[in-house]
């Protein structure tokens, strides 16, 4: 049964390749980050406590890292494997966002409260933090956005409460590290986003080329088959050939050397000839399939007249072998070919009588949530449960059925590939002993008709 469902185009699955990659490069070094990130703001906080005269602010920023950073360490021991999924949660954002605050907010822990060379040197590592965020997350943009602008918007506010409070008057280097400063996260900015779309081209490539890869293995994978699939068929064909032809053979021999046994052998030729042409005709059906020269001419099929008709053509048929055949059928139209539908039919009638010596035959037509499903009931000797997948291949015989060694075993794998022609698929049930259910099941909705409607099409059809 076919399911309404999201198809995912392949520039949405190039895109989500990329996301997942992108992020992943991330991740691959998110853990030996964060252990780093805590290393570093030790040593920050020991270098400003042993060289500043306010510990307030460095006490805040430590204790404010600290725990960014244990968040940050959770957030990888626990969901690294599930970082894909990350980028729409709010977690996802704030983590990044304080993560790139903590190291801005840091300029409020030196800025003008230690020597000038120990603050140089506080700025150098800030200014420094920004390449490696930069460096290490413009893979994933949203990552790097989200860590820059956390990062900017602390570096930014510290240096403006520094000029709009605690100056007491207007200090024009402070004007000139605002100006250098905003200029400094604008490069970091656009160099990011072109990392990026240097870092995603080169993705692009790699997501084409596995595709590639990936196509020509199938396509490779698939001519191999192709080629199996013939070497099993002619070898098949050649052994199911090989009797009638060999007895052919013999008779014609031996009518040679006995022309007045002409009225014996006559008809054992005539019964050796009609199996081969049989199986030629079989092969050839088979192949005009595969190669798609059996076309679909698609009509309105009234089915109660339809069926009828089919009860026409095969109830003398199986009467002749004391077997009934019955039709269960609900008015209604469906859109198909009345006589591939016919065919297959027909087949499935003629497979089942062969292996029913005692009851007969239900043909029932249902309509079903997927469409129009035909059934073909019958109480012969069944088919093994381990035989059932394997009865709609090419020339498969049952091992365990008398009388399948007399056909070529191509009958329902013609079957199956009409079916799948009609839009449809075939299904078996049987158990050895009870009988067996054929099922036609056709994903063609079942239009309803009125009675009237469906007597004057019966009647039309039955003066034909």
């Amino acid at each position: 049964m076919k399911r309404f469902k999201n198809i995912e185009t392949p520039a949405a699955a190039e895109a989500l390749w990329i996301e997942q990659e992108s992020l992943r490069k991330i991740a691959a070094k998110a853990l030996q980050t964060t252990l780093f990130v805590i290393l570093i703001i030790h040593m920050l906080t020991l270098l400003i406590y042993f060289n500043s005269t306010s510990k307030t602010a460095l006490v805040v920023w430590y204790l404010f890292g600290l725990l960014v950073s244990a968040w940050r360490l959770v957030a990888v021991t626990s969901t690294q494997s599930h970082a894909s999924h990350k980028d729409n949660s709010a977690a996802f954002v704030l983590l990044k966002f304080f993560t790139g605050l903590m190291w801005g907010s840091f300029a409020f822990v030196f800025f003008d409260k230690v020597p000038a060379n120990v603050q140089t040197l506080c700025m150098l590592i800030t200014l420094g933090i920004g390449i490696f965020t930069m460096t290490m997350l413009y893979s994933h943009l949203p990552s790097f956005y989200l860590t820059l602008s956390g990062y900017a918007t602390g570096l930014l506010i510290c240096i403006l409460f520094q000029i709009s409070v605690v100056d007491s008057k207007p200090i024009f280097e402070n004007y000139w590290i605002l100006g250098l400063v905003v200029v400094y996260i604008y490069i970091l900015k656009t160099q990011g986003h072109q990392m990026h779309l240097e870092y995603t081209k080169s993705l692009q490539t790699q997501y084409h080329n596995a595709q590639l890869i990936k196509s020509l293995t199938v396509q490779s994978q698939t001519a191999m088959e192709a080629v199996s699939t013939k070497n099993r068929f002619f070898a098949s064909a050649a052994h199911d050939m090989r009797q009638p032809v060999l007895a052919l053979d013999i008779y014609a021999e031996w009518l040679d050397k006995e022309p007045n046994m002409s009225a014996v052998l006559s008809p054992k030729i005539a019964l050796a000839t009609k199996s081969v042409t049989a199986l030629f005709d079989s092969m050839f059906d088979m192949a005009r399939i595969a190669e798609g020269q059996v076309k679909v001419e698609v009509s309105t099929v009234n089915l109660r007249a339809f069926f009828e008709n089919l009860a026409m053509q095969y109830r003398p048929i199986l009467l002749k072998k004391n077997l009934f055949l019955r039709i269960h059928v609900i008015d209604g139209e469906i859109q198909t070919d009345p006589t591939l539908l016919n065919r297959v039919l027909w087949n499935l009638i003629s497979n089942a009588s062969k292996f029913t010596s005692s009851g007969g035959i239900l043909v029932a037509c249902r309509n079903k949530t997927q469409g129009c499903r035909i059934e073909v009931w019958d109480t012969g000797i069944g088919i093994a449960a381990d035989e059932q997948e394997l009865i709609f291949e090419e020339f498969y015989k049952s091992k365990n059925n008398p009388g399948t060694s007399e056909g070529f075993g191509l009958g329902l794998a013609i079957v199956s590939e009409i079916a799948s022609l009609l839009n449809g698929s075939m299904s078996i049930k049987s158990a050895p002993g009870k009988g067996t259910v054929m099922a036609l099941q056709l994903n063609t909705p079942i239009t309803p008709v009125s009675h009237t409607d469906a007597e004057v099409v019966a009647n039309a059809q039955s003066h034909h």
